[in-house]
């Protein structure tokens, strides 16, 4: 939440001293309190509109979500995932969410959590079976997503479901070939691909919460430019500069600053200790 906040802060205040865009009071609110990703959670919600620039910042809330009921799920996490359980829970995507779908309710991220969740709990190890399975089953959905994008795109069944069902495809099969790979050729695995993964992981997020601000919103070089491969690359040029250097900010100076207080904080209480015995 601590990157979160510092940019939506920096980013709103920027909006309300140069008018850039307009940010009414419910969503300073709205977006202090995480809650802008209501609407993606429960459609028929309508209450906010996305401020400029952080439209994909909805999945914050999601997070948010998944964190609250991990507690519970914590309870149950010692108990063996059989195979009937994957496939019931692979059942509850693709059927759970499309009943779901037409009561307004978006519950295919936190089912793709839990299923992680259970996975990582269990230390699944890849098998190469269901590793071809899966390589399978995310091609022939690739394939209908862009098949049906061009027949039945802003379709409540295409936008509302199918894309969602075929994103989730796709991100299990990423980090299946990540573990698949690392399994089978470990050593040569942390000598490089580990090192780039590693860098990735640690701006990835910073990356998720800035891009949008290069692609939809006063800042972005497309609304200036008419060439679109160099308003790209300016694009992610500016997102890895702002993504790093909002990392920067909240890893090397807010976070690392509250936790050498409270670091300092503890040795003094310590030494109280020691010096009371």
């Amino acid at each position: 939440m601590i990157p979160y906040y510092v940019f939506i802060i920096i980013l709103f205040t920027v909006y309300e001293i140069t008018g850039l865009a307009e940010v009414s009071l419910f969503q300073w609110l709205f977006c202090l309190f995480n809650l802008q990703g209501l609407n993606y959670t429960y459609w028929k919600f309508e209450a906010y509109g996305a401020v400029a620039g952080i439209g994909p910042l909805w999945f914050i809330t999601t997070i948010m979500l998944c964190y609250l009921l991990t507690p519970i799920a914590n309870k149950f996490r010692n108990i063996r995932i059989k195979k009937g359980w994957i496939l019931l829970l692979v059942v509850l995507v693709f059927v759970g969410q499309a009943g779901a779908m037409y009561c307004g309710f978006q519950l295919h991220y936190l089912i793709v959590y839990f299923l992680g969740y259970f996975t990582g709990a269990n230390k699944v190890r890849t098998d190469k079976k269901y590793y071809l399975i899966i390589s399978a089953l995310m091609i022939i959905i690739t394939g209908l997503r862009f098949y049906l994008r061009s027949v039945i795109d802003g379709t409540d069944f295409y936008d509302l479901y199918f894309a969602l069902i075929s994103a989730g495809i796709i991100g299990v099969w990423i980090f299946y070939t990540v573990y698949f790979i690392k399994d089978r050729f470990p050593y040569i695995f942390d000598k490089t691909a580990g090192k780039f993964l590693t860098f990735m992981e640690m701006i990835s997020y910073y990356v998720y919460i800035t891009h949008y601000l290069w692609i939809k919103s006063p800042f972005a070089p497309s609304r200036y430019l008419h060439n679109k491969i160099l308003s790209n690359f300016l694009a992610v040029v500016g997102i890895f500069i702002l993504a790093v250097a909002l990392w920067a900010l909240t890893e090397k100076i807010i976070i690392k600053s509250l936790f050498s207080r409270k670091t300092k904080k503890e040795k003094e209480n310590e030494n109280s200790v020691i010096g009371n015995g």
